[in-house]
């Protein structure tokens, strides 16, 4: 007969040890997560210090405890619920050491009294820097303030860590970095505009300005606009990319196309490519200097692709594509209680781009076919519900009269807006859309109770 599989179970050493005298303690015991060898040393410092204490007892006492946990109340007698207090851990015994030996604390009680709660940087605070409980749990305090309390006394801005500690206390780590880093007074890092990306600007701009001191990169970073600061500190643009030229007197805008015309747009549409597209910077960059508004607005706010946006069918029907997007996906999502269809919100969410994006598919399918005035709305009606709902997986309301208007401006584009030959000029585009619009405008006026879908809610 075979023998159970936890007693085929290998033990070690140390496990050996603890289930032979003098500790006899059981398998179960010696296989538990936090027994070790600093169990059985704990155990025999228990029983060396109260002679009539067993082994077994002394397990009990120790038992699920850690080695520092272990080593407090062993060797400096501290009791269970102390060492498994907040924060306790190897830095508690140190200081609980070092506050004892320099005779800081009377005892190993007043000791941890001192450093109770405290964690790593904090506990350094009150043994290496000589700060008072309170001043370490002040809000903020952390590893970044006692650099920042080492570069005052360092560079003689400060006498003594004490003198140092009102400098810096309550500064998050970027603005100690400004300071330790650049030189930036308190004043300075303490500005509204003074944050993780506004200091990975300074980092660009120091690499493309060399030899510039921290107040003169601070001063200059200060003076751009938010989407320049960002461009060259979140998504690593160069200074050309944000517009900027390094003249003689400094920063200078471009004025000659196409990086005078970068603004707020180009660099949200680069940052939105990179972040739904995982394209690089580059050549995000590239594809949204290239963009108008409403391609800039199909991407961002409806999340069409690039190549979408770069369509000429697009471009030639920037503005009726957008409506009569927005309009199906209204029809495609819900309705309310009186028939309506709910209006959307834009920008849309990452979970209805799948939406805009089969959306203007089908359309562009449609725009070189002949529709007839009725017959062919509901099936086109229904063909675009369906390739929404199966892209998506969003079931579809019944058509209602957001749909019905939807899909009468699509038939409405499908011939005279949108020839199967697309070689047109621009201004017989521009006819068309005039056209196109008159249509839409007389279809729109003929009923005052419907709402008008497609609309960007006002807050």
């Amino acid at each position: 007969m075979e023998a159970p599989e936890r007693n085929q179970q290998q033990l070690s050493e140390t496990q050996q040890r603890g289930m032979a005298r003098p500790y006899n303690l059981t398998r179960r015991q010696v296989t538990a997560p936090t027994f070790g060898r600093h169990t059985l040393d704990g155990i025999n410092q228990l029983v060396a210090q109260e002679r009539n204490l067993s082994t077994r007892a002394a397990y009990r006492r120790l038992s699920g405890l850690n080695e520092p946990q272990v080593e407090g109340v062993a060797m400096y007698g501290l009791n269970r619920v102390q060492v498994t207090n907040a924060n306790y851990g190897e830095h508690t015994t140190n200081a609980m050491h070092i506050l004892s030996q320099r005779g800081l604390a009377q005892d190993f009680n007043a000791a941890y009294q001192m450093v109770a709660g405290l964690d790593e940087a904090q506990t350094r605070g009150v043994t290496n820097y000589g700060f008072t409980q309170q001043q370490v749990t002040a809000e903020g305090f952390g590893e970044h303030t006692l650099q920042g309390v080492n570069h005052m006394v360092n560079e003689g801005i400060a006498e003594n860590a004490q003198e140092a500690l009102p400098m810096v206390a309550g500064l998050n780590p970027t603005q100690i970095e400004g300071m330790t880093r650049y030189e930036l007074d308190r004043n300075q890092v303490t500005a509204p505009e003074f944050n993780a990306t506004f200091i990975a600007a300074m980092d660009a701009l120091d690499g493309f300005v060399p030899q510039q001191a921290g107040s003169e990169l601070f001063t200059s970073i200060l003076s751009l606009a938010e989407y320049q600061v960002r461009g060259l500190g979140a998504l690593d643009l160069s200074l050309q990319q944000v517009g900027l030229a390094n003249g003689e007197d400094g920063l200078e805008f471009i004025t000659e196309p196409p990086y005078s015309q970068v603004n707020g747009a180009t660099i949200e549409t680069t940052e939105f490519l990179m972040n739904t597209q995982s394209m690089e910077g580059a050549g995000a960059y590239d594809i949204a200097i290239q963009l108008n508004a409403r391609q800039t607005q199909g991407i961002t706010e409806y999340g069409l692709l690039p190549e979408q946006v770069q369509d000429a069918f697009f471009i030639s029907n920037q503005d009726t594509i957008l409506e009569t997007i927005g309009q199906q996906i209204e029809a495609a999502l819900a309705t309310n209680e009186e028939g309506e269809t709910n209006e959307i919100d834009l920008p849309l969410p990452p979970a209805q781009y799948a939406m805009a994006q089969a959306a203007f598919d089908t359309l562009k399918e449609n725009a070189g076919k002949q529709l007839s005035p009725e017959d062919d709305l509901a099936a086109t009606e229904k063909e675009i519900v369906e390739t929404v709902a199966a892209t998506t997986g969003v079931a579809a309301a019944q058509p209602a009269a957001a749909t019905t208007q939807a899909t009468a401006t699509m038939a409405a584009m499908a011939t005279p807006v949108l020839p199967k030959n697309l070689k047109r000029t621009r201004s017989e585009a521009s006819l068309d859309n005039q056209k196109q619009q008159s249509s839409i405008d007389r279809k729109t006026d003929s009923s005052d109770t419907k709402k008008k879908p497609g609309r960007r809610k006002r807050p």
